[in-house]
């Protein structure tokens, strides 16, 4: 079959899209991507020529490397007007052809002949395109790339495939668009990609967030931690390079958006362990509760005093040894008579839950309690938040309240 593009390597042109760093709102590097003029000397977006299967591999890889030099030569020629990256996409296949050839790789070539130096570029490989059975070789050269200073992103990077982020440790990692689509409109796969987000900066690797929209989809991305952004809602990719700081100002007002949500979020936190404190020492202390042996009778009375938003309420040890029965508020009640005791509870221990020992350690060292990081409650699914409180000896009250409530 017959391809159906027509590509005239004269006509070919680089076009650049924007990323830009969420700390300061400077132009980070740019992506670099084929167009071509038609006829009529407009720009096309030639996208589907490397998608189309009736075009060879050699035909690709011609001209993805007329694009790249082209691109490389613009880059050398305005870098004194601050162009300083360039993001530049590489099919792992085409970098495995030269596992048993000692030549030089065409980037690197390029590279050299232009004048650019390994830290202008940094090189994009498609996540999805990894050939298990070629992983091994293809990881050994990638090395010859940073050996020169040249970077390494991986694109369209997605949750099962962790152990080879593992091994090829890369710069950048830019979070599969579909997840970042998905994020933006459901909080399970925004915890999702905040997981790989942590995962990849605790490896020191930067995560880049793509096919940016809209403001809701910047928001999102920057609570998500992501420290690059790419997209529409910024720049649609252009012939030319920009200023710097041309997109300090939609970048400021995502980060503030950001960041008032996450204080006045912080604020009600506070307030809420404020509260609770100066709630539970009076009604304990007049109460006189928490003096006997009995725990389940002492929890017993304090359920009329509890917010309607507490749900659960048990008592635990210093090693998360439950030591009394749970009490559970039935479903969508504010009314105190209609908490349930389930003794079954007694004996378990919560030590290996995430905020335990955190909250212990703090409580000790505070002497008051203190309220956990939000978590998604394994018996109700609704997100939660716990506030402990030392009661007396090695004895701690522990309370679980939705945190939408």
């Amino acid at each position: 079959m017959a391809s159906t593009h027509s590509i005239v390597p004269a006509l070919l042109r680089p076009f650049f899209q924007p990323i830009v760093s969420v700390s300061d709102g400077s132009i980070y590097g740019y992506e670099v991507l084929a167009r071509q003029l038609n006829e009529a000397g407009e720009i096309q977006n030639i996208g589907s020529f490397f998608n189309d299967p009736t075009v060879s591999e050699n035909e690709r890889i011609a001209v993805d490397r007329t694009v790249r030099e082209l691109a490389f030569q613009q880059l050398k020629s305005q870098q004194q007007h601050g162009a300083r990256r360039l993001f530049i996409n590489i099919h792992p296949a085409w970098i495995y052809n030269y596992r048993e050839r000692d030549e030089t790789f065409p980037t690197i070539r390029m590279m050299d002949e232009v004048g650019l130096a390994g830290e202008n570029l940094i090189v994009e490989i498609t996540e999805q395109n990894f050939q298990e059975a070629d992983f091994d070789f293809l990881n050994g050269l990638i090395d010859r790339y940073r050996e020169r200073g040249i970077k390494i992103a991986i694109d369209d990077f997605s949750f099962p495939n962790f152990d080879r982020l593992l091994s090829i440790k890369p710069d950048f990692v830019k979070v599969d668009i579909q997840l970042v689509k998905k994020s933006a409109q459901n909080q399970d796969y925004k915890k999702l990609v905040g997981y790989i987000s942590n995962f990849c900066q605790d490896l020191g690797i930067s995560v880049i967030f793509e096919g940016v929209e809209t403001l809701h989809e910047l928001e999102n991305a920057i609570e998500s931690g992501g420290s690059l952004i790419q997209g529409w809602f910024l720049s649609k990719a252009d012939a030319d390079f920009q200023e710097a700081d041309s997109y300090k100002q939609p970048i400021q007002l995502g980060l503030n958006n950001v960041i008032y949500r996450s204080r006045h979020s912080s604020q009600n936190i506070v307030k809420i362990e404020h509260n609770m404190n100066k709630y539970l020492r009076l009604v304990i202390e007049r109460e006189q509760l928490f003096r006997r042996s009995n725990l389940d009778e002492a929890l017993n009375r304090i359920l009329p005093f509890l917010p309607p938003q507490c749900f659960r309420v048990f008592i635990c040890d210093g090693y998360g040894l439950q030591r009394s029965s749970n009490y559970t508020r039935l479903d969508n009640s504010t009314n105190s008579a209609d908490f349930r005791i389930h003794p079954e509870h007694r004996g378990k221990n919560w030590g290996w839950r995430p905020y335990f020992f955190n909250n212990l350690v703090r409580m000790k060292e505070w002497e008051r309690g203190v309220i956990s990081h939000e978590y998604v409650d394994v018996e109700s699914r609704r997100r939660t938040l716990t506030f402990s409180y030392p009661i007396s000896g090695d004895l701690f009250i522990f309370l679980d309240f939705f945190a939408e409530g």
